[in-house]
């Protein structure tokens, strides 16, 4: 009896040294990951970081341009199932001197209706995060691009997109409409009438 009780107790040891390997692995294989690294731009043109952390265009020596990690999170599927052209995750500031560790690209919303503002903040959950910090890859034929996927009601899955609100007037057609003096970058959906909607990229993706 005694030797049946120690063989299932060295049964019980074995599976639960050999168990915690394969879940720490689980684990790690559904936290977000770097897929693509560069300066956070459109079409070689920088956005620049302000002092108080808000996404600014254009880039300028008081605002100067940031480099982040677009991070692949196999657990954000709630805008739809991930694709070899498109896949969900977040935006991950890289460290520096100005930027403090673990800060994400965050959406806040404006005084007007259906209009975000983006600035950094704690990045949250680091296997599913919060819609404020969801962002979308697409690999589309024109390149490589990034959009946010947190807006209510407006997902590439309704055929529509978030991304940065093109200044119609402005002089190459394809800039930022941005705040007065504060050059705050205008993030909404393209499901306005009228309304022009540019994608995100980051440098050396295209």
């Amino acid at each position: 009896m005694h030797f049946v009780s120690s063989l299932f107790a060295l049964a019980a040891v074995f599976l639960l040294v050999h168990a915690n390997p394969w879940d720490t692995r689980a684990a790690e294989s559904t936290k977000c990951y770097t897929t693509h690294t560069g300066y956070f731009e459109i079409i070689d043109h920088p956005f620049g970081l302000s002092k108080d952390h808000h996404v600014v265009y254009p880039a300028t020596t008081a605002a100067p341009k940031f480099k982040v990690h677009f991070q692949r999170c196999p657990q954000l599927t709630r805008y739809g199932k991930a694709e070899p052209f498109i896949y969900w995750g977040r935006i991950l500031v890289e460290e520096s001197a100005a930027v403090k560790a673990n800060q994400c690209l965050t959406t806040t919303p404006s005084s007007t209706p259906r209009i975000l503002y983006a600035k950094l903040a704690d990045c949250g959950s680091e296997t599913n995060p919060a819609a404020a910090q969801s962002w979308s890859y697409l690999d589309e034929d024109f390149g490589k691009v990034i959009s946010f996927a947190g807006q209510d009601k407006c997902t590439y899955r309704s055929g529509s997109i978030s991304g940065y609100i093109v200044d119609p007037k402005s002089k190459d057609g394809f800039e930022p409409l941005t705040t007065k003096d504060t050059h705050l970058v205008k993030i909404g959906c393209d499901d306005v009438p009228d309304r022009g909607v540019g994608y995100f990229t980051l440098s050396g993706l295209n």
